[in-house]
């Protein structure tokens, strides 16, 4: 471990999913952080805590910042768009689906509680009703999960480009030595 020495360095502490770890700290390295230590987290087998440190003096520190902020807000931006990229389309197939079975199932405890010919009748009824209504649904869903994986593709090649036009300045101040 390199040592931590708070008057030439600045200091920076981030938890991140351990298949993500390397692009972090390859991009990190681009605004002029080391990796200085790395560990895993006590409660949780998939994450990793890492420090990094640069040098407290650099050129251009204010504009090097600037782009580290807005690389973060755009890794935070595509992390949050890929875990509920089919958020909408589970609970409509959730909802659409319980209510359909649940039209279903109404209609034959009817029929069996009052048995009757018009009560089967209307509990096969029901029930037909109620299966067509939750194989429609899953259908439906499927189509909106398509289209939010393309609306997903669409936002996350868009925030791919802002970070690696981000990248690419803060790699030019660095080889300029700015």
């Amino acid at each position: 471990m390199k040592t931590l020495d708070y008057w030439e360095y600045d200091r920076l502490s981030v938890t991140v999913k351990k298949e993500k770890a390397e692009e972090l700290t390859a991009r990190y390295a681009l605004f002029q952080w080391e990796e200085i230590e790395r560990a895993e987290d006590k409660q949780y087998d998939d994450l990793l805590h890492i420090i990094f440190r640069r040098k407290h003096k650099i050129s251009n520190k204010d504009r090097i910042q600037f782009l580290q902020v807005g690389l973060e807000k755009n890794l935070n931006e595509l992390n949050h768009l890929e875990e509920t990229k089919h958020a909408k389309s589970t609970v409509l197939g959730l909802i659409t689906g319980i209510v359909g079975l649940g039209v279903a199932a109404g209609s034959i405890i009817l029929a069996v509680r009052y048995f009757s010919v018009l009560t089967v009748i209307g509990g096969v009824i029901g029930t037909l009703f109620g299966l067509a209504t939750a194989i429609l649904c899953g259908l439906r869903v499927m189509k909106a999960r398509k289209r939010e994986e393309e609306v997903f593709s669409e936002k996350a090649s868009k925030l791919k480009k802002e970070i690696e036009t981000v990248c690419s300045e803060a790699q030019s101040l660095q080889e300029r030595g700015v």
